[in-house]
């Protein structure tokens, strides 16, 4: 029997006797992460060089998906975010899913072509704040919500359109946390730019995940000092034991020195990677590229 291309890429997402979506993750969706955060701990400082506890965040996050409804984004939609810097670029990200909408990104090179690629239905390219805040409440009434599977987010590069799901990014980050341990007491800092599934999994959705602080004052952990991203396939005889490789196609990290993260696995034959786990992406939006790298229930990368 011919396998489906949906079966190819299924299987290439489990892991064993374990399926997508079996291995448990403490949120329905990623905007949870947003009222979670503030359940206990709201008081607690998020993002402390700025003073911005996690309620501030969660209400700033609140009204921008309030002006993003207003401004005609509907769920399910797909919205171009441009090369916005922090911490804008990080609370409209939060805003887009808490909307119900998903978000593309895009490496520099596609910049111009990613909105129109995607057919995202509305574009940010400059920062909104704070003229988007006045007015807004800080509370945000969903009229839908997202399940694991949906789409949370397309990634542009040259060459390849990258789909991820609600849980792709979520289990990558649980990965992350797992591998780097940290914990709520834990000081994370980067200086990435939103235009990687990296900025997503390591500055966007991961210091919120661990219930930890971002600040560039005594991190515990700095992602790009303490720890270097290398981008693309890995060279298993060169990888350094403090490299974070980060491949799109497996959400952002794929592995942390040549361990792979928590519920994936690396193959190589011969000049070829393969991989399989729940961080494998959604899929690219051509299929014909998914035809030439899913097969036999591994995606496969040439080395």
């Amino acid at each position: 029997m011919i396998k489906s291309l949906r079966e190819k890429i299924y299987q290439a997402q489990s892991l064993g006797d374990v399926e997508p979506i079996e291995f448990m993750v403490p949120y329905p969706d990623i905007a949870a992460i947003v009222d979670g955060m503030i359940i206990k701990h709201g008081d607690k400082l998020l993002y402390s060089d700025l003073s911005w506890t996690r309620k501030d965040v969660h209400n700033r996050i609140k009204q921008t998906a309030n002006w993003l409804r207003d401004q005609g984004v509907h769920p399910k939609e797909r919205v171009f975010l441009g090369p916005i810097s922090f911490p804008d670029a990080e609370v409209l990200a939060f805003a887009v899913w808490t909307l119900g909408a998903s978000l593309v990104i895009s490496d520099p090179s596609m910049a111009a072509e990613a909105a129109n690629k995607t057919g995202a239905g509305f574009s940010i390219l400059e920062s909104p704040f704070p003229d988007c805040l006045a007015g807004k409440p800080e509370s945000f009434d969903a009229t839908y919500i997202p399940l694991l599977s949906d789409e949370a987010l397309v990634y542009c590069a040259e060459g390849k359109n990258i789909r991820l799901s609600h849980y792709n990014i979520l289990v990558n980050t649980n990965g992350v946390e797992k591998s780097l341990e940290l914990t709520a007491e834990s000081v994370l800092y980067s200086e990435l730019s939103a235009q990687s599934t990296a900025w997503t999994v390591l500055q966007v959705v991961l210091p919120l995940y661990t219930g930890g602080t971002f600040s560039k004052t005594n991190p515990d952990c700095w992602i790009g000092k303490n720890y270097t991203l290398q981008f693309g396939t890995p060279n298993p005889k060169t990888i350094q034991m403090n490299e974070i490789t980060i491949l799109p196609e497996n959400t952002a990290v794929l592995s942390i020195g040549n361990k792979p993260i928590h519920m994936t696995n690396i193959e190589y034959e011969k000049e070829t990677l393969k991989i399989e786990g729940h961080s494998i992406m959604m899929g690219y939006l051509d299929d014909e590229k998914n035809e030439e790298h899913f097969q036999n229930g591994w995606f496969w990368q040439n080395v």
